[in-house]
C-alpha cells in the first residue's frame, strides 16, 4: 500500500477520512510526501497513530502549521524522534502539548526552539522538564520566559544551569529561591549583576554560601544591601574577603567575635572610627 499512498494526489490524501488515516501503517505514513502532509487537516493528522507519526519525514514535520500541529496528541508529541522534534516549530504547539515533552526530549531542544516558547508553555513545564533544559536554551530565554519558571522551577535547576543564567532577567523572589549550592555556583560576573533588591532577598543560608570571589566582586551598594543577619551568618573565610570600608557601621556592629577575630591587619586598619565605635567591648577585644 505505501506505493499506492505515494502515488495519490494531495487532493486525494486530503479526502481521506480520519478512520482511513488511523488505519494507515507505519510504512504508509512514511511514504507520505511533504506536499501530501501539508494538505492534511488537524483531525486527519491526529488520527495517525503515535507509532506511525514517528515515521513522518523531518521535512514534513517542519512544514506543519499551527492549525495542523494542534491535532497532534500528547502521545504523538511524546513519541517524536529527536530529529523530528528538532524540526518542529514549538510556537505552533499548545501548552498541553509542550507539557507532554519528556525530559529527554527537552534536553535536545535548540536555543532557537526555547526562545520561541511562550510564557504559558513554560509555565506548563514540570520540574523534571525544567531541570533538563539545555544551558544554551536558558541563555536564550528572555525575562518574561525565565520569570515564567517561577520559584519552584528555579529551585530545581542544576548548578551548571544556574551558571548560565542572566540574573538580571530573574525576579527577586526567584533569586531568593536559590539553594545554597546554587548560590555557591554563581560566577563573579553573576554576583556583580545582582541588584540590591535581589541581594536583600537572600537568606542567611544563601549569604553564607556566596563564594569569596563573589563577595570580593560586590560593590558598596550591593554589600550594604546585605542584612545584619546575613553579615552575621558569613563564614570567617568570607569575612576575610570583604572590603570593610564598603560596609555600614551597623553591619560591622553585627560581626560575631569570631568574625572580628578573622579580620586581617589590612581590614582592621581600614575600619572607620564610626565602624570601630559600633563594636561592643567583646568585639573590640577580639580584634587581632
Amino acid at each position: 500500500m505505501p506505493s499506492i499512498i505515494s502515488a495519490m494526489s494531495a487532493a486525494q490524501i486530503a479526502a481521506l477520512t480520519t478512520a482511513q488515516m488511523h488505519s494507515l501503517s507505519t510504512a504508509d505514513v512514511q511514504a507520505l510526501s511533504t506536499e501530501q502532509v501539508a494538505n492534511l487537516n488537524s483531525d486527519q493528522l491526529g488520527a495517525i497513530s503515535a507509532s506511525a507519526i514517528v515515521t513522518l519525514s523531518t521535512a514534513a514535520v517542519a512544514a506543519l502549521t499551527s492549525s495542523q500541529a494542534v491535532g497532534l496528541g500528547t502521545d504523538d508529541i511524546a513519541a517524536l524522534k529527536t530529529s523530528q522534534l528538532a524540526a518542529l516549530d514549538l510556537g505552533n504547539l499548545t501548552s498541553t502539548q509542550v507539557g507532554a515533552l519528556s525530559s529527554t526530549q527537552m534536553a535536545t531542544l535548540s536555543s532557537a526552539q526555547t526562545a520561541t516558547l511562550s510564557t504559558a508553555e513554560i509555565a506548563a513545564l514540570g520540574t523534571a522538564q525544567i531541570a533538563a533544559l539545555p544551558t544554551a536554551g536558558l541563555k536564550a530565554m528572555g525575562s518574561n520566559q525565565l520569570q515564567a519558571l517561577g520559584t519552584a522551577g528555579i529551585a530545581v535547576l542544576k548548578t551548571s544551569q544556574i551558571a548560565a543564567l542572566d540574573l538580571n532577567k530573574l525576579s527577586s523572589s526567584q533569586v531568593g529561591a536559590f539553594s545554597a549550592a546554587q548560590v555557591t555556583a554563581l560566577t563573579t560576573a553573576q554576583a556583580v549583576s545582582l541588584s540590591t533588591a535581589e541581594i536583600n532577598a537572600l537568606s542567611s543560608a544563601q549569604a553564607s554560601a556566596l563564594s569569596t570571589g563573589a563577595l570580593k566582586a560586590l560593590g558598596s551598594d550591593q554589600l550594604q544591601a546585605l542584612s545584619t543577619d546575613n553579615v552575621a551568618a558569613l563564614k570567617t573565610s568570607q569575612i576575610a574577603a570583604l572590603d570593610v570600608t564598603s560596609l555600614k557601621s551597623s553591619q560591622v556592629g553585627a560581626f560575631t567575635t569570631a568574625q572580628v577575630g578573622a579580620l586581617n591587619t589590612t581590614q582592621v586598619t581600614a575600619l572607620s572610627t564610626a565602624e570601630i565605635d559600633a563594636l561592643t567591648t567583646a568585639q573590640a577585644s577580639a580584634l587581632s
